[in-house]
């Protein structure tokens, strides 16, 4: 992973200058905390290793209610989910309240992007190979 960690825009933490990207196995998921500027790399390399047909979903804060409200885009192909991140990538890395991610319904593969730009990978453990 990188040397460099840059923080997404609204993200602040003191010490930023010793964060590291990094990820570690935890049984079939890896979870990982991603510098901004691999966030949608590393979400277009799994999209490229999905299953489909892929589903897109978004979370965002919702003021009636102490949590999240939820959209789906169900039923995309490849072309669809990359152009989603081609489109709205930016917006998505560095949003800050949202949550996003893609997933297969062949399977139950799919990347999460949580806050604090976290990630969590269910089940793609062929994508840290590809890594290396």
């Amino acid at each position: 992973m990188e040397d460099n960690f840059t923080l997404c825009q609204g993200v602040s933490v003191g010490g930023a200058e010793k964060l590291r990207s990094c990820c570690h196995i935890q049984g079939d998921n890896i979870r990982g905390v991603l510098s901004c500027d691999i966030m949608a790399k590393v979400a277009c390399g799994v999209i490229e290793k999905l299953a489909e047909p892929i589903f897109f979903f978004l979370e965002l804060p919702d003021s009636e209610r102490d949590g999240y409200k939820t959209y789906y885009l169900d039923n995309c192909t490849k072309e669809v989910a990359l152009a989603i991140m081609k489109r709205y990538g930016t917006v998505l890395v560095n949003d800050g309240v949202s949550r996003f991610g893609f997933g297969s319904h062949k399977n139950d593969e799919e990347i999460y992007f949580t806050d604090y730009q976290d990630a969590i990978q269910r089940s793609l453990r062929s994508f840290l190979t590809d890594l290396g």
